[in-house]
């Protein structure tokens, strides 16, 4: 949109994300907008798609302290695999929900032991998500996805289209995600 609006929009994230106390409002703000930017150029991802996601999981990625730019390169890597920013978002959300609520599962999905998963989970959320993705595509394609699916007590195609979309796409995902914070700490973009 326009510069007042993107400024309004960003200005918003950085609010919800905290980020004005650590780094002052105009950092903060350059480097968001950074991150943000860094994303769109360097693939075919929308920053209006990556800013939109960022914005439906506000809610819960500051109370489960994954970073801004964690949550931005996310988006980008959901938008440029054609997922819908709406449903990705619930998704994703579901996902870390139940994460704390069947941990065992999601420990024998990420392929770890439970009590290494645990502590993972309560020192890094985005990376015990990223373990059960990557559990998730152990090479046994869909029928994977859907017994995990199934095991998490998460159901609905749209959900298995983005966690599978995700689990196949685990490199990418954390690409996007090194892209997003080293922008966001340079904040020049």
């Amino acid at each position: 949109g326009d510069a007042e609006g993107a400024i309004a929009t960003v200005g918003k994230l950085v609010d919800i994300f905290q980020l004005e106390g650590a780094y002052g409002l105009e950092n903060a703000l350059l480097k968001t907008g950074s991150a943000i930017n860094e994303l769109g150029m360097t693939s075919t991802a929308n920053e209006g798609y990556i800013v939109d996601f960022t914005s439906r999981l506000a809610g819960l990625a500051p109370n489960a302290d994954i970073s801004i730019s964690k949550i931005l390169g996310m988006g980008a890597t959901l938008d440029k695999y054609g997922q819908q920013a709406e449903t990705a978002g619930t998704a994703i959300g579901q996902t870390i929900m139940a994460m704390f609520k069947r941990t065992e599962t999601f420990a024998d999905i990420a392929k770890m032991p439970l009590q290494e998963f645990a502590d993972l989970l309560n020192k890094d959320v985005n990376e015990a998500l990223l373990r059960v993705l990557e559990g998730m595509n152990d090479g046994g394609g869909l029928t994977t996805v859907v017994t995990a699916m199934e095991a998490m007590h998460l159901n609905g195609q749209r959900a298995s289209t983005i966690l599978g979309t995700l689990s196949k796409n685990t490199e990418e995902l954390r690409a996007q995600q090194e892209l997003a914070a080293d922008a966001f700490e340079r904040g020049t973009s």
